[in-house]
């Protein structure tokens, strides 16, 4: 190649943010702290493991968890244990230090935090051996730790891979013709995430973790399907699982957990789900209505949590997402490639998780509004017509499987009687004001904080899942005014559709929104559990539900006052949901 050919491709925007974006990343790889040489000991037996573990352990017999921890330029950190149930000691080196009174040293969930001060008396430079012994509490027992870098040059490395990872993409949606506006909010959404996924260990704000983990696993090791029985969340549809268990080999391979290979597979998505998602809204909008409702979707607080979390819901949301845009973009424009994007995303949806049903109702919309609203009679292109055989062919496996049966929720025999809910209609017409104003958060297991009524349930976990983010006093003040503020967007949504005149884009929002909260709401009614009315099976909602918004704020004929209010309450409601994320980083 030719030195003025080099000089060219070298001048390209996207090569040069992933050029360094590939130099902070390998200094980051080789600065890394990582966790090696793993041992669980019962017995005077040690066996050499990978975490994290989980396993049948006698009740209330010790065993013993031995690792090295390697700092190759010896920086500092935080350790974070989870225990299963029980850490008692915890020596470093030849240090041995009671963990007795140490808070939710048994807190199998959120485990507890050893700081930088408590463990650099006593680290070795370059790789410190840990010993940290436990004992079980009952039903199966288990470990993890995970190492949090607590340097300032660390911590600039991360900062530079993280930036040039953002300009990638935001360079690349250049040429998809966003605005400024748009891009700098691509690039601070990109940055949010990604810090967010530095941050949250893979079992912080997770379902059924896992799980999916084992069903990754099983793929790996057997080089087959599993099947139902075989794992709690075996029951699902192989795709998601298929696709991730390449990022969980390379995680290992790299040195790390396989988790982190899984969470890094997960930020791609979130990335790939929030691009399309905006190019979708371009397809809708303009001006600042495009703006407005491109924030709501880029920050909406859920938007951000599942950001980290292993699961396949991830990955059906940028399936739909891409199957909408390519739909939409082959009702404007007519090229049958959209439509053969639009057929083989639906089928991969519905092929990650059943509410994929709702992506293959979408794009039969599609082809039925194409073909009314075509002027007169066209001759169907070959790629067109490749579309329809596919979906057909789809459309008649979707059916068949529906009359051979089986259940829907593979898992829901084995779950917990204490999750059920009340199933009578006035639990899904009734909407309990004053309980979602005093509870911040919500919860599955506890009806006090509004489970028992759907819109409850659901308003509350499109904010913040079913998890309490932040006791503190600061926390649950913040989660409020988002609850306020998103009643208050809700209303402008409701003002957006009445005075907006509908036409075919219009009621492509509306037939997905419809879709949607149909299928919730009979999942709910099949599964009477508080889970089953979890928003985050239908989050690509949000993007039946950011257009009408920003229509409701912005519309010509109305008053300052409105417009005032309107831009207000959806500036809060971004403003403090990042500030809500931010404490809990």
């Amino acid at each position: 190649m030719k030195l003025g050919a080099l000089v060219k491709y070298l001048k390209i925007p996207e090569l040069i943010a992933a050029l360094c974006f590939s130099l902070f990343l390998t200094m980051g790889y080789l600065s890394r702290i990582s966790i090696d040489n793993v041992t669980f000991t019962q017995y005077g037996k040690s066996e050499t493991i990978s975490l994290p573990l989980a396993r049948d352990i006698a009740v209330d017999q010790p065993f013993f968890m031995d690792f090295d921890v390697a700092s190759p330029y010896n920086f500092a950190y935080d350790m974070w244990i989870i225990p299963d149930d029980c850490a008692d000691e915890i020596t470093i080196g030849s240090k041995s230090i009671d963990l007795s009174n140490v808070r939710n040293r048994c807190n199998f969930a959120s485990g507890f935090t050893l700081a930088n001060k408590e463990l650099a008396p006593y680290r070795q430079s370059g790789k410190t051996h840990y010993t940290v012994k436990l004992h079980n509490g009952g039903g199966p027992g288990g470990f993890m730790v995970f190492v949090k870098m607590n340097s300032i040059v660390g911590w600039l490395i991360n900062i530079l891979a993280i930036v040039s990872f953002a300009m990638f993409f935001v360079v690349l949606a250049r040429r998809f013709h966003f605005g400024k506006a748009l891009l700098v909010l691509f690039f601070l959404g990109i940055i949010f995430r990604t810090f967010f996924f530095t941050m949250m260990p893979y079992k912080v704000f997770s379902m059924d973790v896992e799980g999916h983990i084992s069903y990754v696993q099983y793929i790996i090791e057997k080089h087959d399907i599993p099947s139902t029985r075989d794992c709690w969340s075996c029951y699902h549809p192989p795709v998601y699982y298929m696709a991730a268990a390449p990022f969980y080999v390379l995680g290992e391979t790299l040195g790390m957990p396989g988790t982190t290979g899984l969470q890094s597979f997960s930020l791609l998505i979130a990335v790939l789900t929030t691009f399309f998602g905006l190019l979708f809204l371009q397809n809708v909008l303009q001006g600042r209505a495009l703006i407005l409702s491109s924030a709501l979707w880029i920050f909406w607080p859920l938007m951000i949590m599942v950001t980290p979390r292993i699961g396949n819901d991830q990955l059906f949301y940028l399936l739909h997402v891409l199957c909408m845009w390519a739909g939409i973009s082959y009702f404007k424009k007519g090229f049958g490639r959209y439509l053969i994007v639009a057929v083989v995303s639906a089928a991969l949806a519905l092929w990650t998780k059943s509410t994929g049903a709702v992506s293959i109702g979408m794009v039969f919309v599609f082809i039925v509004g194409r073909f009314f609203t075509a002027d007169g009679f066209r001759k169907p292109s070959k790629s067109e017509v490749a579309a329809w055989i596919m979906f057909v062919f789809v459309a008649v496996a979707f059916v068949v499987q529906k009359m051979l049966g089986g259940e829907l929720v593979g898992n829901a025999g084995a779950l917990n009687s204490a999750m059920k809910v009340p199933n009578e209609a006035y639990n899904y017409l009734f909407f309990d004001l004053r309980n979602f104003l005093e509870n911040p958060f919500t919860h599955g297991w506890d009806s006090s904080m509004g489970r028992d009524y759907f819109w409850n349930y659901a308003l509350k976990t499109s904010l913040f899942g079913e998890w309490t983010m932040l006791q503190t006093p600061a926390g649950r003040l913040v989660a409020t005014i988002v609850s306020v503020l998103l009643l208050g967007i809700i209303v402008y949504a409701v003002r957006g559709f009445w005075k907006t005149r509908l036409g075919f884009v219009h009621w492509i929002l509306l037939l997905q929104g419809i879709a949607f909260i149909a299928a919730l709401m009979a999942l709910r009614i099949k599964y009477p559990f508080a889970c089953s009315s979890d928003f985050r099976y239908i989050l690509p909602v949000l993007l039946s539900f950011t257009p009408f918004v920003a229509w409701g704020v912005t519309l010509n004929e109305s008053s300052a006052k409105w417009k005032v209010v309107g831009y207000t309450l959806v500036l809060g409601f971004i403003a403090s949901s990042a500030a809500l994320y931010i404490m809990v980083m």
